[in-house]
């Protein structure tokens, strides 16, 4: 897609864990700024969003930009994913859901893998990463009743 080899997928690997720190250390700061669902939710848009522009731009410094955003949006998603498990989940189900999600969350990863290869083959790489998108998308947007729900009961909790 971008034409850059070995060495443009390592940088944009670092960049994508670059953003996964900034998450970590800004995630943890945020406090009680944002609810759990609502930060959850947002993480899944940022994915998607960037899947969108590096699937559509091919200005390397534009998508070295989405992958650090990328990596935020990742970070986001585990770490209010788990957050909602511990709070829905009763505490004696808490590991074996936790289990459970990480264990479809990296299935998932490489079922998604094979998928995106075969449509990649079939219909092209940005064809693939666009319906990625509205795939990524519509699962976020399946979320925002949840959380205007959340927030007009007082239920989602913070970081």
């Amino acid at each position: 897609l971008l034409q850059g080899g070995a060495s443009l997928f390592g940088v944009l690997t670092a960049v994508t864990a670059c953003g996964a720190v900034a998450a970590g250390v800004l995630l943890s700061r945020i406090g009680s700024a944002v609810d759990d669902l609502t930060a959850y939710v947002l993480g899944v848009g940022v994915v998607g969003v960037t899947v969108a522009v590096v699937g559509l731009v091919h200005a390397i410094p534009v998508v070295l930009l989405a992958t650090l955003l990328a990596g935020f949006g990742f970070t986001a998603v585990a770490v209010f994913g788990t957050n909602l498990i511990q709070q829905w989940a009763g505490e004696e189900y808490v590991g074996r859901v936790i289990g459970l999600y990480r264990t479809g969350t990296k299935g998932g990863q490489a079922v998604g893998m094979i998928l995106a290869g075969v449509a990649a083959t079939a219909f092209g790489t940005p064809a693939t990463l666009l319906i990625a998108t509205i795939l990524v998308l519509s699962t976020a947007a399946t979320l925002l009743p949840a959380v205007g729900r959340s927030r007009s009961e007082g239920t989602g909790s913070s970081v």
